[in-house]
């Protein structure tokens, strides 16, 4: 059996769930994700409080467990400590691809990590894109959208800010990207998109509004598009021709599920505060750094 435990938003429960389908594809074990952090149990604290959010597509919820352990302690337990003896724990260490990982032997693995690279899952491409078919039509505004995302020549432009400006923890590991970011953006959309048209989305319209004018047709996709967990919001993203996203595993996922043919996407060159941590396997080599 193959347990991956499910930790962060969205963005970060698609990497970590994308790893679990290609390591049962290699291996064809049962697949069960460790969904504990995001139950809100008093096990284990966070920073910034998530919940589970692959249900926003047709992910199986018998996939979905919490370790008996778990379920019978009342204690405080260490992350190790909460993994059932009977399986091998894994944990990444080393931020990147870890080519080791796609070949473990060992017939029970427990997965702690966020698995942050396309390279876990590259071998089963339309499989992951099957996995991340959204479960919830599209409401009537955002069909009304749909159809003018698909026809002009439309760019999402996401912006993160939340808990990048808010939390110590988040906003010392990631941080806001910038306003000057989204200026270096525009001009390289401006060099490289025929007749472009944005469509800005955002956790924080209002900044956007205020601050993010440019001289391009501009679409501001207000909080009426967010849609249950936010599904709705990502599904139009992936409607969009092409890309500039912040350093967002949300806006990742976004671009790379887009499916135009023309594609092009845009990202931050420095991912994280720390220059010391690489995003070279985060980034596919296709996508433009600035």
């Amino acid at each position: 059996m193959i347990v991956v435990r499910l930790k962060g938003g969205l963005g970060n429960q698609m990497f970590q769930y994308a790893l679990g389908l290609a390591l049962q594809h290699r291996r064809g074990d049962e697949l069960r994700l460790d969904a504990t952090y995001l139950m809100g149990s008093s096990v284990f604290r966070w920073d910034v409080p998530r919940t589970y959010d692959l249900d926003v597509f047709h992910v199986e919820p018998a996939r979905v467990y919490i370790p008996r352990l778990l379920r019978r302690s009342p204690r405080k337990l260490g992350e190790v400590e909460a993994v059932p003896k009977s399986q091998t724990y894994v944990e990444e260490t080393l931020f990147g691809f870890d080519p080791k990982i796609l070949v473990l032997t060992a017939p029970n693995v427990y997965l702690d990590g966020y698995w942050q690279s396309e390279s876990y899952f590259a071998e089963i491409r339309d499989q992951i894109r099957d996995a991340f078919q959204f479960r919830v039509p599209l409401s009537s505004a955002g069909r009304e959208m749909a159809q003018r995302i698909a026809s002009v020549n439309s760019v999402c432009v996401n912006v993160r800010r939340g808990d990048l400006i808010t939390v110590p923890t988040s906003r010392d590991v990631l941080g806001f990207v910038g306003e000057d970011y989204y200026c270096r953006g525009i001009d390289w959309i401006k060099a490289n998109v025929q007749d472009p048209h944005l469509f800005i989305n955002s956790d924080d319209m209002p900044w956007c509004r205020e601050h993010l004018k440019f001289d391009l047709p501009t679409t501001y996709l207000n909080e009426e598009y967010a849609g249950w967990k936010f599904g709705e919001q990502l599904q139009l993203m992936t409607m969009c021709k092409h890309f500039l996203i912040p350093n967002s595993t949300f806006a990742w996922w976004a671009a790379w599920l887009g499916t135009y043919a023309g594609k092009r996407v845009a990202c931050p060159r420095r991912w994280f505060r720390d220059p010391s941590i690489s995003s070279k396997d985060l980034i596919p080599p296709c996508w433009v750094t600035l």
